[in-house]
């Protein structure tokens, strides 16, 4: 039997190119990449967003879309494995800049406001998670408004 887990790692290991635009005003630090379809090259862009001291809000989106819109391009896959991969980068380039790193699973605003949750997409995204942080030092909790919180331990 395949485990998610199983396919989860083989994915993740499959990135797009990407490139690190740089920390720009507010504390925001930005990230894009392009997928290229048959038409022209659909660009995204990863967002870090200082909340407060420590904490970043991730978010990705297609340049011309919201976060919640489709962008119809079938390449969830390509575009989770790239989010993962510059995610890391984070993590190991601001590592001493942040605390806490919230992800925001609702993919719509009924979804945010009324904790319902696409529980595939909200697994696919815990899954990834448990892959991508290292347990040791780092830790994942799930929150009741369509959360991820993954907090960095403190060294004893």
């Amino acid at each position: 039997m395949i485990k998610l887990t199983d396919i989860l790692k083989e994915i993740l290991n499959k990135p797009l190119p990407w490139q690190f635009k740089g920390e720009l005003g507010s504390g925001r630090v930005v990230y894009s990449f392009k997928i290229k379809t048959d038409d022209k090259d659909q660009e995204y862009l990863v967002s870090f967003a200082k909340e407060d001291e420590g904490v970043y809000n991730v978010s990705y989106t297609a340049t011309g879309f919201t976060p919640q819109q489709l962008t119809g391009q079938n390449a969830p896959l390509q575009v989770l494995s790239t989010v993962a991969d510059i995610v890391k980068d984070f993590t190991e380039r601001f590592n001493d800049k942040f605390e806490k790193l919230v992800i925001d699973a609702a993919k719509t605003e009924e979804e945010r406001q009324g904790g319902v949750m696409d529980s595939k997409r909200f697994k696919i995204y815990k899954a990834m998670l448990k892959q991508l942080v290292d347990p040791t030092k780092y830790d994942v909790e799930i929150t009741g408004d369509n959360q991820i919180v993954v907090t960095k331990k403190q060294n004893d």
